[in-house]
């Protein structure tokens, strides 16, 4: 009996997954690799907002907002 490479790595399902099989080159990666992404993103947009709500006029502009919305009569729910 002889074994071969096929040159793919099985790998363990990761948490949340719901295929039940993939390799190394495919499968699990690309979808690991888009939530990493994702998470890249989404750190990089709380970065931002948290510059911009730094800024003097933004804060002023937000105070202005809820100045506003506590002025406007709530309706009925």
């Amino acid at each position: 009996m002889s074994i071969t490479w096929t040159g793919e790595v099985p790998i363990a399902p990761y948490r949340g997954s719901t295929e039940l099989s993939g390799t190394a080159t495919g499968g699990y990666t690309m979808g690991m690799l888009s939530k990493v992404l994702k998470t890249g993103v989404a750190i990089k947009a709380v970065q931002v907002i948290k510059r911009e709500a730094s800024k003097p006029e933004n804060q002023r502009k937000a105070q202005e907002l809820v100045a506003k919305l506590r002025q406007q009569p709530r309706g009925p729910r």
